[in-house]
């Protein structure tokens, strides 16, 4: 067969030593030599770009810090993103494939021969799951759970934390989800974290008949676990070292011991003596006696000297049945959700009971309330929150907060602020009001602000007042011995309302005025009176800005400005348009 040559002029572009070597060689030949020539020029490339990657900063810092980046840079419980990563470089792949801390997370998107692969690279690290039954997994390819938590049966004593969720009624009812609670119930040695979660009404347990059930000897490492919508007893959780405890609508599954929920929820607070967190939702569903009507001897007290977040949800009688048998430290934090509305009186000398609903007048919390220092009433169109500050409580939060739905309006914000002075000491500093403030009566603010001597801030907020009739002025003033000056300490007042007619709005600030000049004429002047006074929006949606405008160029309120920068250190008056409201 005879040879191709190359034509001379093809050969002009290479170096003369190559020249001279091709040009008696066949077109075939011609193609083997820069095939090899190609690949030595290439690596000989890939040489030179390492060499400079060497000199990037991200290759001189060390490895662990290089792995710590990488670490904090990946999605939680998903290791997909590391792999990926491997092809930025040799580098970044020769210490991510070595690194076992990198291939330890796990989720069910994941193939069950990239999980293989993990748990080969991962050594014998702690490892981690995140397992959702959800729609992602349903369409995931090669997702078997059977597959899955055989895979993982002989690594399980390797577990850290483990997250599972059942979020469709095929998967409750899978035999391997009912292998792995029973993997779970096992001795887990390095188990720190443990989180269950079942979709409502599917209802989960390890088998048919049987409740979860956890035990400190078999759960030596175990900080925190978080159930929810699962059967289990609480007398089957005994883990005294545990630090964080979250039930929510589980079923008790006791059913000797039904008319005992109480004293079984009390028994598990007892044995849990270590506990930082604690919150637990009540299951609505459940057909069991009122906690109220439970028996529990009145003097049994909890001793709780760790907690630092204690939370309830559910109706205002089950609240109150446990709070009552509750010792909780002064740093403790108290949130307390109603889930049972609450229907105010029609009577204008009837009270409501409010906070006293969830939380017993001579409750043991009470020695906590004795450093708060500011208070908050936010009634909403559908809800009411009570939150009251202290210094020092846990993680910032404040040291109680209560929250209720509303089935009517009336007159809550005023039965609200009315108890106060039952669980709030009189050193209180700030109080704010934040709802239908114009339905408080002058009595009923002569009544809450006369037990708080030591108020020396105010403040007030009422953006859908139905009238411009505020009461609080007449409160402030001094009584008629003239020597007794109500709040004499008082040093800001605040008042954000949205001014219906110019007419109210005058007789609001006279009102303010006069009160303020009386105290001023008896030596205790106020120091700062700050006013916002936002544009009203109408039903229609248009603004209503008009009444502002009226009032900007009123003579008489202009007249009235001028009279309480008389009586008052400071005044500020500021007006908020809709765009500056928005």
């Amino acid at each position: 067969m005879a040879k191709h040559y190359l034509p001379q002029n093809a050969l002009l572009i290479s170096q003369d030593d190559d020249r001279i070597r091709l040009q008696s060689c066949s077109s075939q030949e011609v193609r083997v030599w820069f095939t090899a020539r190609t690949h030595q020029l290439e690596m000989e490339l890939l040489s030179v770009k390492n060499l400079y990657n060497s000199t990037l900063f991200i290759t001189r810092i060390p490895t662990e810090l290089f792995v710590e980046i990488l670490r904090l840079a990946s999605p939680p419980h998903d290791v997909t993103w590391i792999a990926t990563a491997m092809g930025v470089c040799r580098y970044w792949r020769d210490i991510i494939a070595a690194t076992p801390l990198l291939w330890c997370a796990f989720t069910l998107l994941q193939n069950v021969r990239f999980m293989e692969l993990c748990l080969a690279r991962s050594n014998n690290t702690p490892i981690s799951m995140d397992f959702r039954t959800d729609e992602r997994f349903r369409r995931g390819p090669e997702n078997n759970l059977s597959q899955v938590v055989e895979l993982m049966g002989s690594h399980i004593s390797r577990l850290i934390r483990v997250d599972l969720r059942i979020d469709h009624l095929t998967s409750a009812k899978e035999p391997a989800i009912g292998r792995l609670l029973r993997s779970l119930e096992s001795s887990l040695p390095r188990l720190t974290f443990m989180s269950l979660a079942v979709k409502a009404g599917f209802g989960l347990r390890v088998t048919a008949g049987r409740s979860l059930s956890f035990h400190g000897e078999s759960l030596p490492a175990i900080r925190t676990i978080i159930l929810s919508g699962v059967h289990i007893s609480l007398n089957s959780v005994h883990i005294p070292h545990l630090t964080k405890l979250e039930l929510h609508d589980i079923r008790h599954t006791d059913p000797d011991r039904e008319d005992e929920f109480l004293s079984s929820l009390l028994d598990l607070l007892e044995r849990c003596v270590q506990l930082n967190e604690f919150k637990f939702t009540f299951e609505r569903r459940i057909r069991r006696r009122a906690l109220v009507e439970q028996v529990v001897e009145a003097s049994r007290i909890v001793s709780l000297p760790q907690m630092g977040l204690f939370a309830l949800s559910g109706l205002c009688t089950d609240i109150a049945s446990v709070m009552m048998h509750l010792s909780l430290p002064r740093r403790a934090a108290l949130l307390l959700d109603a889930t049972d509305g609450i229907v105010g009186t029609a009577g204008s000398g009837s009270r409501t009971p409010i906070l006293e609903a969830v939380l017993p007048l001579h409750s043991t919390h009470s020695v906590a309330l004795e450093k708060v220092h500011l208070a908050r009433i936010f009634q909403r169109c559908d809800s009411l929150h009570i939150s009251a500050k202290a210094v020092g409580t846990y993680g910032g939060e404040p040291t109680l907060r209560a929250t209720y739905p509303l089935d009517r309006q009336s007159r809550l914000l005023r039965d609200a602020m009315l108890e106060l002075s039952s669980f709030l000491p009189s050193s209180l500093r700030t109080l704010i009001i934040h709802g239908t403030a114009v339905l408080i009566t002058s009595q009923d603010w002569r009544l809450s602000l006369s037990a708080f001597p030591q108020l020396k801030h105010l403040k007030i907020y009422d953006w859908s007042a139905s009238r411009d009739n505020f009461h609080f002025a007449s409160a402030l003033e001094p009584r008629p011995s003239r020597t007794a000056v109500p709040c004499k300490r008082l040093r800001r007042v605040v008042l954000n309302y949205a001014p219906k007619t110019v007419d109210g709005t005058l007789s609001v600030f006279m009102n303010i005025q006069g009160a303020l000049q009386k105290r001023a004429e008896v030596g205790s002047r106020l120091p700062e009176l700050h006013v916002e006074l936002r544009a009203r929006v109408g039903n229609t949606g248009i603004s209503q800005s008009s009444v502002n405008d009226a009032l900007r160029s009123s003579e008489a309120f202009n007249e009235l400005q001028r009279s309480l920068a008389s009586v008052v250190g400071t005044v500020t008056i500021i007006w908020k348009d809709l765009a500056q409201i928005a």
